[in-house]
């Protein structure tokens, strides 16, 4: 004969009934006492008794069975609310930390490209003045060297401006999303007037 285990569990309940409802009573006045809850009955003891009586009868078992399981399902929803709070609390400091990158970015952008506008008109002034120093022609080739270094540095100062202006437009694009997703995502209140 082929016995699974609900039946092999059972069959021991059946025969040492004292054993097995002293774990649920246990369990039960472990979970009462994390929960803080008042499941005791008027005399002082767990709701499910402090010692077992088998003249109790069968409802007294389902009793406790159901009392059990809605410390279960209270235990399992505490445990959905803490992982839901942790998750939501880590994406919050992911977007923080994001945001913090983002706006650090375009604060270094933004220093970069005042540095090298500074450069390029350092460059520029230097080849006005070597110009009107001397008019020779080895003068020529350095102020011919200082202009197109001037020009260099003054192209990439553009090109970190433009950088820096699409990430703050992509930066706004995407909160104005964000904005009005939650807009359309908020619930709608309905009024229904019957005359």
């Amino acid at each position: 004969m082929n016995i699974n285990q609900k039946i092999h569990n059972n069959i021991i309940s059946l025969m040492q009934p004292n054993k097995l409802y002293g774990v649920f009573r246990q369990n039960g006045q472990g979970l009462d006492g994390k929960n803080g809850q008042s499941g005791r009955n008027p005399t002082g003891t767990c709701c499910m008794g402090s010692v077992w009586d088998s003249s109790k009868g069968e409802n007294d078992i389902k009793e406790s069975i159901n009392k059990l399981r809605e410390y279960d399902r209270d235990i399992q929803a505490r445990a959905y609310e803490n992982t839901a709070r942790r998750l939501e609390l880590e994406r919050l400091e992911r977007e923080e930390v994001t945001a913090r990158n983002l706006h650090e970015k375009g604060l270094v952008l933004a220093r970069h490209e005042d540095t090298l506008n500074c450069y390029s008109f350092g460059k520029l002034l230097s080849a006005k003045g070597k110009m009107h120093a001397s008019n020779t022609s080895s003068k020529a080739e350095e102020v011919g060297k200082e202009l197109k270094e001037s020009v260099e540095f003054g192209i990439a100062a553009a090109r970190v401006a433009v950088r820096r202006k699409n990430n703050r437009i992509k930066e706004e694009n995407e909160q104005a999303l964000a904005k009005r997703n939650s807009r359309k995502n908020k619930p709608r209140k309905h009024i229904n007037v019957v005359l």
